[in-house]
């Protein structure tokens, strides 16, 4: 009887271990290729005409299953000069760069060829697996010059960009390089857009151009990130941009411009190398992963609560407290203080993305009381959320110190906001026996293929032990600035930006944050996202994704730098023109001397004559007053002459020098005769 239970058991853990095994493999994925740089370039009207466009210097590193595309816009309106249309004859990578001893020529991308003839041309060119560890020119060679040609409407522009990609399949890294047709359309209106059909282990990539006069860069689809934009309007109206989208965001690549033009848009669908098990197998980890764990299978990327790791948003407001809401953008997220107190209910809402789905997401938890420095394990009170396999849920909680009351968790499966998949929306409901230590709250998940992330929301939570208890407030003035101060900890405070203060010597001093990079400048960061730039950053992080020691910082600096040069030849077109050395119509002048209004020859000589003057009245007095009586000379106070200077000075030292000297006179002349003359009145 032993023996058959035994084999019943031994039966049952072969069938637990089949279904794990099926269970995992249902839930493979192919993870996305990745954008690992992009940049583009432009011939303006007024350039020299020329033949080529060269993107210049464009890096390869060692990144795995590496995919090269180029995208081509060409202006093609009719000028007295050239009667046909400007097509692209090749493209190459290298022979020239400033570290290049390739020459790779790419090949045009079936399908993605579209245009309106005597207008504007699209073409997109593709180069998979580009020599590594090399810093080469892309060629573009065109059929015609574009340019100035010289005439007065004797102009064509184009530009050029490149995206290199990782993580591609290098058997078939385009759909449209199977023989299917790739996504393509005309239009004239001011929405341009291309239905593209592309699943989450993909990824999209378009060029669009019109002939619209719009004169400001065209604005991007919700789930588009940018790589390169263009636009000139006048003698030559043009405009173009190229950008890219995960697969699974939206159907379409869109664009938006001010005015009803003639456009044409195409889009190309890139595999990832995990579609065919092709990945080159990476020794520690992967290039896109952000685990702790240093090492993944398959799929390398974790649940977000805002960005994912292309640092697209792909969920608003993922964090909640009490009904008070933050989009989540970075590992520390600053969240403004939210007050509660003990034996109050109080609801914790996350919405979470996972790139294989909802269902794969595996543990939830939620730990409060941390202090700055502190990681999610230092808190001892921390709520689980966990699903197994089989979709069970189960709650546990960590709680040493018996802070938590009336825990409960809705977990269910909902659209996400702001991208067409599904989220994960989490809810913790709880209340606090009594106030907290510290205020910080963090949010730690992982999925079913060990990818976890934390975040951290500061200032966070102030639990009140009594719900009558006042917040005490502070109402300061800080380098010309009042601020609002909320007291969280004896001599402590923070205010409505999350800032941190301390109480020095009587006075609130405010803590200015450590940030990991000089490159951080949080104005800056306030202005590109709040105010409405033309060509600015789509999301202000944008502006401080790559520090200066990253491979992608001279390919973004290069892409801003051509930027800044377009918008300045479209504001002042012949300010180019000329190098500064060689303005010949700066001229100078010398201002005249300045002089002390004490070293006026004119007041100097009125000086002198009054001096003069007073002498000899003090002199005609002494002698009617005091005949024949000598004072000694220090009872007389004496006065060099003061030689004219050309130091400056400012009137109110002579005036203040005069003020003095009259106040002694006066109080001389009345001591002398006061001794001389006790009791006599002068009128």
């Amino acid at each position: 009887m032993c023996l058959i239970f035994f084999k019943f058991d031994y039966l049952l853990t072969a069938v637990f271990l089949l279904v794990l095994i099926f269970s995992q493999v249902n839930l493979a994925y192919a993870a996305p290729p990745v954008v690992e740089s992009s940049a583009g370039i432009q011939v303006t009207p007024t350039d020299a005409r020329t033949g080529t466009i060269t993107i210049p210097n464009v890096s390869i590193g060692t990144q795995s299953d590496r995919l090269l595309t180029v995208t081509v816009a060409l202006d093609n309106h009719d000028i007295a000069s050239i009667a046909t249309d400007t097509t692209v004859t090749s493209v190459t990578f290298g022979p020239t760069g400033t570290s290049c001893s390739v020459n790779q020529s790419f090949t045009l991308v079936p399908g993605s060829v579209i245009q309106i003839a005597d207008h504007v041309r699209n073409e997109i060119w593709s180069l998979t697996a580009p020599t590594q560890s090399q810093t080469c020119n892309i060629i573009v060679t065109l059929s015609d010059d574009v340019g100035d040609y010289g005439g007065l409407f004797d102009k064509r522009a184009a530009a050029a960009s490149y995206s290199l990609f990782s993580r591609v399949d290098q058997t078939t890294p385009i759909v449209g390089n199977t023989g299917v047709t790739n996504s393509d359309a005309t239009g004239t209106s001011n929405t341009p857009s291309v239905t593209i059909a592309s699943t989450a282990d993909q990824y999209a990539t378009d060029i669009m151009s019109s002939s619209s006069s719009s004169g400001v860069a065209p604005t991007i689809g919700p789930n588009q990130s940018l790589q390169f934009s263009y636009f000139t309007s006048g003698i030559v109206n043009f405009l173009t941009g190229a950008s890219t989208q995960s697969g699974n965001l939206d159907t379409s690549m869109s664009w938006t411009f001010t005015n009803t033009a003639n456009w044409a848009s195409s889009a190309i669908v890139i595999n990832s190398c995990d579609t065919s098990a092709s990945c080159t197998v990476a020794s520690g980890g992967s290039d896109n992963s952000d685990n702790y764990g240093g090492h993944c299978d398959q799929n390398c990327v974790s649940p977000t609560l805002g960005k994912f790791y292309t640092n697209r948003m792909v969920v608003e407001n993922g964090f909640s407290y009490n009904e008070n809401t933050v989009d989540v953008t970075s590992h520390s997220t600053l969240f403004p203080l939210v007050t509660t107190s003990v034996g109050e209910k109080n609801t914790l809402s996350l919405i979470l993305y996972e790139d294989e789905g909802p269902q794969n997401i595996a543990h939830v938890g939620v730990a409060f009381g941390l202090k700055q420095g502190d990681i999610f394990n230092d808190s001892q009170i921390i709520i689980n959320w966990d699903r197994n396999f089989d979709g069970s849920e189960m709650v546990s909680v960590i709680d040493s110190e018996n802070v938590l009351d009336n825990v409960e968790i809705i977990a269910e499966e909902k659209d996400c906001t702001i991208i067409n998949s599904q989220c994960l929306y989490i809810t913790f409901y709880h209340a606090f026996r009594t106030s907290l230590d510290s205020n910080i709250v963090s949010v730690d998940v992982w999925d079913f293929n060990r990818n976890g992330k934390q975040n951290y929301f500061d200032p966070g939570i102030l639990v009140l032990d009594d719900p009558l208890d006042l917040v005490e407030t502070h109402n300061v003035v800080y380098k010309g600035k009042t601020y609002q101060l909320i007291e969280i900890a004896e001599n402590k405070s923070v205010d409505a930006n999350g800032d941190d203060w301390i109480l020095e010597d009587n006075a609130w001093k405010k803590i200015t944050p450590e940030t990991d990079s000089a490159l951080v400048n949080y104005d800056k960061l306030y202005a590109i996202k709040y105010l409405d730039f033309d060509n600015s950053f789509n999301d202000a992080s944008d502006a401080i994704s790559y520090h200066r020691y990253s491979d992608h910082f001279s390919v973004h600096q290069i892409h801003q730098m051509f930027l800044a040069e377009s918008i300045m030849e479209e504001l002042c077109p012949k300010c180019l023109d000329d190098p500064y050395e060689e303005i010949d119509d700066i001229f100078s002048y010398d201002e005249p001397i300045r002089y002390k209004q004490a070293h006026n020859p004119d007041l100097q000589q009125t000086l002198e004559q009054e001096s003069s003057r007073a002498s000899l009245l003090l002199d005609d007095m002494m002698a009617l007053h005091y005949p024949g009586m000598v004072f000694e000379e220090s009872d007389i106070a004496y006065y060099p002459d003061d030689p004219i200077s050309n130091e400056p000075s400012g009137k109110s030292d002579l005036q203040q020098t005069l003020e003095q000297e009259s106040s002694r006179a006066s109080e001389f002349l009345e001591e002398m005769m006061n001794e001389y003359y006790p009791g006599l009145i002068y009128d």
